[in-house]
């Protein structure tokens, strides 16, 4: 596994999201509402998952929070919990981990060992099997996307510098 967070300074999931569509994986990126827990930082890690589902009453002697305190207390170090859930939650949080480290569905397919790319800008997930492809990728579109501007800010017109870097073609990713 790359050590993705040495790219964390360097690279951002709008980026990665554009790469990985690039390569044929589209539907990367988790919708705007699903958001990092702290955005102040830039996370990244492998995913270890875990599905809930609505529940509203608990078994005499069951402890609903069980398997997710077993997952929380499982994390090793460079990787991150991803939960989804089967239907919505209400307000009152009416609902238990029924399983982890199987694959669920948060907004998008999350398996044990998918890398987790997270920002102010949103979440990625990066499938194991193209994880080593994609960081090379992405800081060729971020030093492409940077003399773009600098090009742009020199007084170059669009046509030239898109036409020299090509940064709004898929196939330069």
């Amino acid at each position: 596994m790359l050590d993705f967070a040495h790219y964390a300074s360097l690279l951002c999931s709008a980026v990665l999201s554009d790469v990985l569509e690039g390569m044929g994986h589209s539907h990367q990126a988790m919708r705007p509402f699903i958001r990092p827990a702290d955005e102040s930082r830039v996370m990244t890690g492998c995913a270890r998952p875990g599905l809930y589902e609505i529940t509203c009453s608990t078994s005499e002697g069951e402890n609903p929070y069980a398997l997710e305190m077993e997952l929380i207390d499982g994390l090793k170090q460079g990787e991150i919990a991803v939960l989804g859930c089967i239907g919505p939650l209400d307000s009152k949080g009416c609902g238990k981990m029924v399983k982890f480290d199987t694959p669920v569905c948060a907004d998008v397919k999350v398996r044990r060992g998918d890398i987790v790319f997270s920002d102010i800008d949103g979440v990625v997930l990066i499938p194991q099997e193209i994880e080593a492809s994609v960081p090379e990728r992405a800081v060729l579109k971020v030093a492409a996307e940077t003399a773009t501007r600098r090009e742009l800010l020199e007084g170059r017109l669009l046509t030239e510098v898109h036409e020299k870097y090509g940064v709004l073609r898929r196939e330069t990713i």
